[in-house]
């Protein structure tokens, strides 16, 4: 800085929230305005959902735990979602389930494509 030697080149603003402009989830990666999505978590997830779904409010209603997370990128929670297994479920909203559907096919019709036979067996 040339109007202040031996000082910093910038001042950092007060206030300023590092957290708003680094994601930490892949479902906060800014693609699109925040998505409300509610997912249902079962099983051996119920108790770990305050760990796999940090500062995301649950909700406790009898034995079903949900959390709704605001997705920057749907995609990002989607896939994240499906890594959790059949104990994590998409309820809300019906274009999340849909393309939460889409993506498990996907990975499903993968997986169940026969094996290719390297050249020269039979």
């Amino acid at each position: 800085n040339q109007h202040k030697p031996r000082s910093a080149d910038f001042e950092v603003p007060s206030g300023l929230r590092l957290d708003a402009y680094v994601a930490s989830y892949p479902w906060q990666h800014s693609f699109h305005e925040p998505i409300p999505v509610r997912l249902e978590l079962i099983g051996e997830l119920g108790p770990l959902a305050e760990a796999l779904f940090p500062q995301v409010p649950l909700d406790r209603t009898g034995p079903r735990l949900t959390v709704t997370v605001p997705a920057t990128d749907l995609d990002g929670l989607l896939k994240y979602v499906l890594s959790l297994g059949a104990e994590c479920r998409v309820l809300d909203p019906p274009s999340a389930v849909t393309r939460w559907k889409d993506l498990a096919g996907k990975v499903l019709a993968a997986h169940e494509a026969p094996p290719k036979l390297a050249a020269g067996t039979t």
